[in-house]
């Protein structure tokens, strides 16, 4: 495997975010064809902002759709929307499933009781990837789970967590556990 491979595609996110894109460079491409060249009358500010706003629109588009956790020979790319982070096989202890804690925000996240696959690295470090799915865990404490379970039966927060699902932001249990056995294998196969 000599190029970075997705580990587990969310294809409502993909193709949301592609068509997203592909909005942006036709929007793009139309406002600069039709605007220039301007009349010395004409409000060329309006029309360089407009461009501007079109141009940063496109690439936050693109960038999402770039976003995920890639396996290679390498090792483990994991791209988020600011920062792209490579992590080499041999720095890599080991690899689980645990609770998120950033990205969706800790609130929602214990409501839609999100999980993650996390690295883990030889130094300690645990690192949370951009793979994360809606999964069944148990409260941490009895206080949390008065509250999970006073919230879980709300239909607020079983529209958020069907919407979430169904734009393709997470993958599906079932995949994100299919990567979890993926990227487990291709770690140990780096370490013969």
């Amino acid at each position: 495997m000599s190029r970075w491979q997705r580990v587990a595609p969310a294809w409502g996110w993909l193709i949301g975010t592609g068509f997203f894109t592909a909005l942006g460079l036709a929007l793009l491409l139309t406002t600069a064809s039709t605007s220039f060249p301007l009349e010395p009358s004409d409000d060329r500010l309006g029309v360089v902002l407009g461009l501007v706003f079109l141009v940063l629109w496109t690439l936050a588009a693109w960038r999402l759709n770039r976003m995920g956790l890639f396996i290679g020979d390498g090792g483990i790319r994991i791209r988020d929307f600011a920062v792209t982070q490579t992590l080499p096989w041999r720095s890599i202890a080991m690899i689980e499933d645990r609770p998120m804690d950033t990205g969706v925000g800790m609130w929602a996240s214990r409501m839609l009781s999100a999980r993650a696959i996390w690295v883990v690295l030889e130094n300690g470090e645990a690192i949370q990837t951009t793979l994360a799915y809606r999964g069944t865990r148990v409260a941490d404490s009895p206080h949390e789970s008065r509250l999970t379970s006073t919230f879980a039966t709300s239909q607020a927060i079983m529209g958020v967590q069907k919407a979430v699902e169904g734009v393709g932001m997470t993958v599906s249990e079932r995949q994100c556990r299919a990567a979890l056995l993926t990227l487990r294998q291709a770690l140990t196969d780096s370490r013969r």
